[in-house]
This record gives structure tokens, C-alpha cells and sequence, in this order.
């Protein structure tokens, strides 16, 4: 959670975050931490029960709020029945000119994914075809570290930096 929450105060900030909503609170608390205003992504239920983040109300809302959004977080990995999010398709909605003329950044919350061969191809592939800014793992689920702790990385080298220097920490 606080991961994410340095992920969003590195960001221009605006007033909004789009949480495409798995049931943890990490994002919810980081947001919160903010001072910003959560906006959670509907989700959709097939006929076999899988449930989805309804990707259709994320492009119609970055249409018409994509100037108030400070970043979309999505995830890569999930607790049935709940599929991990389409990054690719995600990454393609943040970059200008797909569904508004404004970008909007992305962060990918990959906490149990390191160790996905799905996951990490999903996430290559997103930042091949759209915007990707952040990308979060967690060090308990992925290395068994014993304390809680995350490495967050990304395709622009400077959006990793500048978080850096914001950590009080020794990293």
C-alpha cells in the first residue's frame, strides 16, 4: 500500500483514481493517504461465473474525466472468480488519442505476479502497446520475505528515480 501511495504523490496530481477493483485495500488506503477521490470500475459477470473488469465503462469514463484522473490502477493477479485485468487493452485506454485526447498514467499492480509467466508476458505486452508508467510487486508473496515490502518499477527510468528519492528508506 504505500508502494502505491509514493506511486500516486510522484504523478501530477489531480483529483481522481481509477481502481479497476479487486478485493484488497491497499489501493483504497493509498488513495485515501492521497487526499484523492477513488472511482471504482464497475465489474461485469460472464454466464460461467468469471467476473471482469468492465472495460467498455473504463473507456467511456477516461472519455469524458480523463483531465480529473491522476492515474488507473490495474491488476494482473487475482483471487477467483475475479480474472486478472486485460493491460494491454488498459494500457492502450490511458494513451492520448485512444480515449481522449489527454494520457492518462498507469500503474499496474502485479503483487503476486513475478512469479506468472502469464502476468509478466501481459504486462511486456502492455507496455509494447500503451502507456505503463508504474508497475508494483510484492517482496512477501513473490520472494517470501517475512515483512512486507515491494520493488516498483517501470519502462521510464526517471519515474522510478523520482520515487526513490521520495523514500525515506535506504533504497
Amino acid at each position: 500500500g504505500v508502494s502505491l501511495m509514493y506511486c500516486l504523490l510522484s504523478l501530477p496530481r489531480k483529483s481522481k483514481v481509477v481502481w479497476l477493483r479487486i478485493d484488497q485495500k491497499s489501493v483504497p488506503k493509498a488513495v485515501a493517504l492521497c487526499g484523492m477521490e477513488l472511482v471504482v470500475c464497475p465489474t461485469t459477470r460472464s454466464p460461467s461465473g468469471v467476473v471482469k473488469s468492465d472495460l467498455s465503462w473504463l473507456s467511456s469514463y477516461l472519455a469524458a474525466n480523463a483531465s480529473d484522473v491522476t492515474a488507473v490502477i490495474s491488476c494482473t493477479s487475482c483471487f477467483a472468480p475475479r480474472e486478472p485485468d486485460d493491460v494491454p487493452a488498459v494500457a492502450k485506454m490511458c494513451t492520448a488519442g485512444f480515449c481522449s485526447s489527454v494520457s492518462v498514467p498507469h500503474i499496474i499492480n502485479n503483487a503476486y505476479g513475478l512469479q506468472s509467466r502469464r502476468a509478466c508476458s501481459l504486462i511486456n505486452k502492455a507496455v509494447a502497446v500503451g502507456r505503463v508508467d508504474l508497475i508494483v510487486s510484492s517482496c512477501d508473496k513473490n520472494f517470501l520475505v517475512p515483512v512486507g515490502s515491494a520493488i516498483v518499477y517501470g519502462p521510464d527510468k526517471d519515474k522510478v528515480k523520482k520515487i526513490q528519492k521520495q523514500y525515506p528508506g535506504r533504497a
